[in-house]
C-alpha cells in the first residue's frame, strides 16, 4: 500500500510542487523517471501476484460499494441506501476465483 500511495498521490504531487517553483530540469527528469520506476515495480508485483492466481482489486469511481471487498474510508450511508465509490484510496487482493477479498481495498465513499 505504501508503494502504491507514493507512485499515485505523493509523487504526483511532489512533481506538481516542484514545476511549480521552478525546479531545474534535472530534477525534473529525474522525478519522472522515478515515477516511471514505480510504475515498472507495481506492474511487475501485479503480474506476479497474477502468476500466484491472485487478482488486484482497485474499484473505479461510481461503482457500487461491497463490504465483502471494499473497506470504506468514512462511514457508510443509512440503511437502504446503496453507497457508490468515489475513489480507490488503497488497493486490495482477491483470489482470482473468490467473491470475497484478501485484502479489502480501501476506498472513499460519494456523498449521498
Amino acid at each position: 500500500a505504501a508503494l502504491h500511495d507514493l507512485w499515485a498521490q505523493t509523487l504526483p504531487q511532489l512533481i506538481l510542487d516542484a514545476q511549480c517553483a521552478g525546479a531545474a530540469p534535472a530534477l525534473m527528469d529525474g522525478l519522472t523517471q522515478l515515477r516511471s520506476q514505480l510504475s515498472d515495480r507495481l506492474n511487475q508485483l501485479e503480474q506476479a501476484l497474477l502468476r500466484l492466481g491472485l487478482i488486484v482489486l482497485r474499484p473505479a469511481a461510481g461503482e457500487p460499494f461491497d463490504s465483502a471487498k471494499h473497506l470504506p474510508a468514512g462511514a457508510l450511508p443509512g440503511q437502504g441506501t446503496q453507497a457508490l465509490i468515489a475513489r480507490c484510496l488503497r488497493p486490495g487482493v482477491a483470489a482470482a476465483d473468490s467473491p470475497a477479498a484478501l485484502l479489502k481495498a480501501e476506498v472513499a465513499l460519494q456523498d449521498s
